[in-house]
Formats: structure tokens, C-alpha cells, sequence
């Protein structure tokens, strides 16, 4: 229920943004609010539950590019930067910048996950400097130039003014910091 409770927050979130009540849940799943708060305090620690799924998944899968033997650095670095989350495909990431202003608390904490558990890419960037793939320059300088990057993407209504989709921008702000601007003949 727990699963299901939270795929329906997706499917309203995306029709609503964060306008959606708990109403709305149990109209959506026909449940009552008693089963809702058996698994959740409210609908921010539904959305909160979502973010930590979709982080989690994350990073699992960041630890499993760092093991694999069959890439090299750069291959590993672009992978575990670009990593599809949990729910990325059914989540309307355009929406995420409405939680600002309607759910700041909720949006607080989307984007603190975001500065947790650099550890593999900061590993990667380390190793891709002693192999000489990458240039020597200050680690923690490109991973908050990379978060920074990333959570661009996701104030005020950036995506939607500039016509992109979350995945999209993403690649585009991996290959801005690990190849630059600069054409290469």
C-alpha cells in the first residue's frame, strides 16, 4: 500500500504540482485517510518518501558504475553523473520548481539530496586526474560546479523557459563540465 500510496502522489503531482490533498489520495486510490497516515504523517512525507527512493536508487547504482571493470573513468564518471532515478520517467521533473514556493520544506529537502553522496564522483574525478584523463584541477570545485548545474535545472521555471526536459539539461550540464564549450577538431 505503502508503493501504492506514493505512485498515486506521482500521478497527482504530476496533474497538479503540489496543489493535490490528501482528498485526493484517497479518492485516487479509494482508501481512507486512516490508511494514508498508517504509512504517512502527512503529504510532504509522502513527497519526502519519493525523494528518498528515487535518491536511494541513485546511489545504489552509482556504487555498482564505480565497480564495474568493463568502463574507464571518463565512461564511469558521464554514467554515474547521468544516472536515470527511480520514478525520473513517471515524475514530471518540469513541475519540481513549483514545491518553492508551494511546498519550501519539501523543496529544501529535494535539494539537500542533492549535496549528499558525492563521494563516487568526487572518487572518479580523483581517479580520472591520477590516470591523466582528467585535467588536475580542485575536486571540490567541479562537484559544486556539477551540483550547482543540476539544481539550476530545477528553480523558478528554467526548464520550461528554455524548452527542456529534466534529462536533457542534465547531459548538457555533464558534458559542459567534463568537455567544456570549446568545439574539439
Amino acid at each position: 500500500m505503502k508503493q501504492k500510496i506514493m505512485e498515486a502522489v506521482i500521478d497527482l503531482f504530476n496533474e497538479k504540482g503540489c496543489h493535490f490533498t490528501l482528498d485526493d489520495i484517497e479518492k485516487k486510490l479509494r482508501i481512507s485517510r486512516k490508511t494514508v497516515y498508517k504509512y504517512f504523517l502527512s503529504k510532504n512525507d509522502i513527497l519526502k518518501a519519493i525523494i528518498d527512493d528515487s535518491h536511494e536508487g541513485i546511489h545504489l547504482r552509482q556504487q555498482e558504475i564505480y565497480r564495474d571493470t568493463s568502463m574507464d573513468v571518463k565512461e564511469k564518471l558521464y554514467a554515474a553523473l547521468t544516472i536515470e532515478a527511480r520514478h525520473e520517467d513517471r515524475i514530471n521533473l518540469n513541475r519540481v520548481y513549483e514545491m518553492e514556493q508551494d511546498a519550501p520544506e519539501v523543496f529544501v529537502y529535494f535539494m539537500n539530496a542533492y549535496e549528499d553522496n558525492w563521494g563516487i564522483v568526487e572518487a572518479l574525478l580523483r581517479q580520472g586526474m591520477e590516470e591523466g584523463v582528467l585535467r588536475p584541477m580542485n575536486v571540490e570545485l567541479i562537484r559544486r560546479m556539477l551540483a550547482d548545474g543540476m539544481e539550476t535545472c530545477y528553480h523558478g521555471d528554467f526548464l520550461e523557459r528554455n524548452h527542456l526536459q529534466y534529462k536533457e539539461a542534465l547531459h548538457q550540464v555533464v558534458d559542459l563540465i567534463l568537455e567544456g564549450v570549446i568545439k574539439r577538431a
